[in-house]
């Protein structure tokens, strides 16, 4: 199952470093690898970006897949990612988005 945090403990996460071939970082803080727990009274997701001391959180980031590790979609903001299938090779760039 999957951990469920505080926002207390989320301020206290720290930035999780990708070191990939030819020593490209790809560093993710925590507002791009953490998502808020879907509220079961409202159905309303809530965004980690706001503070709100009485939201919890997960990780979006998972190390237990069969063929390697899963990094959710908020792990992709402000980057523009190729995916070269052929050349089994990922492309990054920081963007605006």
């Amino acid at each position: 199952a999957n951990r469920i945090y505080t926002w207390e403990e989320y301020l206290n996460l720290p930035d999780i470093t990708f070191v990939l071939k030819d020593d490209v970082y790809w560093t993710i803080t925590p507002a791009h690898y953490m998502e808020g727990v879907v509220s079961k009274k409202t159905g309303e997701e809530w965004i980690a970006r706001k503070e709100d001391e009485s939201k919890m959180l997960h990780n979006r980031i998972y190390l237990d897949e069969p063929d390697g590790t899963v990094l959710g979609s908020l792990a992709m903001i402000n980057h523009d990612i190729l995916f070269d299938i052929e050349g089994k090779r990922i492309g990054l760039a920081r963007a605006v988005c």
